[in-house]
């Protein structure tokens, strides 16, 4: 059925009546983002560490002179994990409540951290030529809360360590430095051993299988040549 005069000019009349405070509302919303810093929420800002603050930025990690491992004091992470850059898990079942935190550091922001419910172990593989007579040395600082004596050589470490990887195939298993149990601040450990044949390569591990927790920063290896 058409619409009749009288229908037609009431739309028009109703048109008019919603249009202006349609284009007052406009123009409050226009002036409002036009001269505040009102930003929507990004996504990268959801999420956070329950082990303390993360770091400002990812960066890149820088090697430290002298130092022949990547990322030696945890400062970058990635994963669910938050394994540290340049470093992987050891255990095909890793340790969920091992972690990088940046609450607690030697230096920098961020540590290694592992609750000793489960074992924990990273790794990082370094290629190195060393002749026969040089000295291979591995360091680090370690801290302690409640750790247990534990004395079985397959569960209790509280280390740095290095695997010797020999041009012959071989591997040399024992260089570590172990870090005190119980409660203490961190600590500065380190041992050294002279390779008396040829080295490709290390890999060095960040390992605690005692109960307790701890936390590792600024680990080190460092080969002298003869």
């Amino acid at each position: 059925m058409p619409k009749t005069k009288s229908t037609r000019k009431n739309n028009h009349a109703l048109h008019s009546k919603l249009f202006l405070p349609l284009l007052i509302a406009f123009i409050i919303l226009a002036t409002f983002f036009a001269t505040s810093d009102f930003k929507l929420p990004s996504l990268a800002a959801k999420g956070g560490s329950s082990g303390g603050s993360q770091p400002p930025t990812n960066p890149t990690p820088t090697p430290v002179p002298g130092n022949l491992l990547t990322n030696s004091s945890f400062e970058s992470y990635s994963g669910r994990e938050k394994t540290p850059t340049n470093w992987v898990q050891h255990y095909d079942q890793p340790n969920k409540l091992a972690q990088t935190v940046c609450n607690d550091s030697h230096s920098g922001n961020c540590s290694y951290y592992v609750d000793g419910k489960h074992f924990n172990a990273i790794k990082q593989y370094v290629s190195s030529s060393v002749p026969a007579g040089g000295t291979i040395t591995v360091s680090g600082w370690g801290k302690g809360q409640d750790v247990a004596d534990n004395t079985n050589p397959a569960t209790g470490s509280f280390w740095v360590q290095a695997w010797i990887h020999y041009t012959d195939g071989s591997i040399e298993y024992g260089l570590h430095a172990d870090f005190d149990n119980g409660t203490h601040d961190y600590q500065f450990k380190e041992a050294s051993f002279t390779v008396s044949k040829p080295v490709e390569g290390f890999t060095y591990f960040v390992k605690f299988g005692k109960t307790g927790y701890a936390w590792f920063d600024d680990v080190n290896l460092k080969v002298v040549t003869p």
